[in-house]
């Protein structure tokens, strides 16, 4: 989790061997039309303070088209947002006002900490890269900080560290049960875009 991890995973896969390069996982919701459980697959790839980055555009089309047709087939029920911008951050952005402020300064529809990390190493390398994220977080979701407390470098929570932030924050906790629910959405989501063939290859 977070630009640094991901940037040395992407680096570590491509001296392995890789090929191409694909940010997959989740990310939160800075347009307030994207609900949990949308699948995004943005045009481009946005940070503070560097050029913006485009997915391979014949991948992203493959992706779309993989998932179109399963729509079809009935085979997936998610939305899917095809196109815009993607934000990666630094930081956690964990209030409907920071989600606000990112939305007007950059115009990206989403944001998470990873995605450009990858884009950027596969920019590097000559290799195609794009991003299949999933809204977990709305625009107007805030993100209780014990669950940020309790995350490890990989994502993974620690139940007995989450356990005794929460005790110590008992309004955290109806946000955290909202919010648990709404990541269960997203990861049927992803699945089912997998299940589909979705990441599939260039």
């Amino acid at each position: 989790m977070g630009f640094e991890a991901a940037e040395q995973s992407a680096r570590a896969l491509v001296d392995a061997g890789s090929r191409a390069l694909v940010s997959w996982g989740l990310a939160g919701g800075l347009d307030p039309r994207l609900s949990p459980g949308t699948l995004i697959v943005p045009e481009r790839l946005v940070i503070d303070g560097a050029r913006d980055l485009s997915a391979d555009l014949a991948w992203r089309e493959q992706v779309l088209e993989v998932l179109g047709g399963a729509q079809g087939r009935a085979g997936i029920k998610v939305p899917i947002e095809a196109g815009g911008k993607l934000l990666t951050s630094r930081r956690p952005l964990t209030s409907a006002a920071d989600k606000r402020t990112a939305l007007l300064e950059f115009g990206a529809i989403a944001v998470d900490m990873e995605s450009y990390a990858v884009a950027a190493v596969a920019a590097g390398r000559g290799l195609p890269f794009v991003a299949i994220r999933d809204i977990v977080d709305a625009a107007d979701d805030e993100v209780p900080a014990a669950l940020l407390d309790a995350a490890d470098a990989r994502g993974r929570l620690a139940a007995g560290r989450l356990l005794v932030r929460m005790l110590g924050s008992p309004r955290s906790v109806m946000p955290f049960l909202g919010l648990a629910g709404r990541y269960n959405v997203a990861r049927r989501s992803l699945r089912a875009a997998a299940q589909a063939g979705a990441p599939g290859s260039p």
